[in-house]
């Protein structure tokens, strides 16, 4: 038999009587009492019963309170087993061997410390060209050029401080 004392909201609970006043439990109900009507008894002492599973509360008015239907120590059962724990530390190593018998294996020691880098392996084939990418942004508009037709028997790029630009014609007559 399982039992659980419950906390109930004040709301839940119906009385007869005047409005205004306290609760007070008279046994077989609730009633609201006047404020000077009523008693506010403090718990004094309590004691549990293990053997029958009984809680007993003794107020500063006398009043013994008895719970029963509480677990008792035959009444809870072992459980499942927990999870597996974790490893415990390494043991002792092994004695030396004597008059000739072998001594008992030792644990294994810590790993070593990590190698050199070993030389670079030989270069791989070239992969396969990838496809060709987006067409990116035509550039900026240029300025409006013009063709530079130089006319005269000597060369124009041979003169100093030339202005002639790449694409100029030069025409000897």
């Amino acid at each position: 038999m399982s039992s659980s004392l419950t906390k109930l909201p004040v709301n839940m609970l119906v009385a007869r009587g005047r409005t205004g006043g306290n609760l007070k439990n008279t046994g077989s109900s609730v009633q609201v009492a006047q404020s000077d009507d009523a008693e506010f008894p403090v718990l004094v002492s309590g004691s549990v019963n293990q053997l029958n599973g009984t809680l007993v509360l003794v107020m500063s008015n006398g009043e013994k309170i008895e719970i029963s239907g509480l677990f008792t120590a035959n009444s809870i059962v072992q459980g499942p087993p927990g999870p597996r724990g974790f490893p415990g530390n390494d043991g002792r190593d092994g004695t030396n061997g004597r008059d000739g018998e072998q001594g008992a294996t030792g644990c294994q020691g810590p790993p070593g410390p990590r190698g050199d880098t070993g030389p670079e392996g030989p270069r791989g084939p070239q992969g396969i060209q990838g496809p060709p990418g987006p067409k990116g942004e035509p550039g900026p508009r240029g300025s409006d050029g013009f063709v530079q037709v130089f006319v005269q028997g000597t060369d124009p790029s041979a003169v100093g401080g030339s202005t002639c630009k790449p694409g100029a014609l030069w025409i000897k007559p």
